[in-house]
């Protein structure tokens, strides 16, 4: 489940809104979490297989060169993909 820090938080409550849309729009994705619906409390996202990768990087003191950068092309895998999905929605 991801929810805002502060339900009564309206800005970030938006932004979540706008998330789960986007996660509504995009299609499955190797590199995307898959989207399991939204409540009043937040978005409810399919659990990813390592954690986080915040929790990732501060319990690892060394994180290699080539690690850091499969990441990137991975993220950037997935950033390609939604904006494709979101340009098939608009035209």
């Amino acid at each position: 489940m991801k929810y805002p820090n502060v339900e009564r938080d309206q800005p970030r409550r938006a932004a979540i809104e706008v998330e789960a849309k986007i996660y509504e729009a995009v299609e499955s994705h190797p590199r995307i979490l898959g989207f399991k619906g939204s409540n009043e409390h937040g978005i409810m996202l399919q659990r990813a297989e390592n954690d986080n990768l915040q929790k990732f990087i501060t319990s690892n003191a060394v994180i290699s060169l080539d690690q850091r950068l499969r990441w990137c092309r991975q993220a950037a895998e997935a950033i390609e993909h939604i904006h494709k999905s979101m340009l098939s929605t608009v035209t």
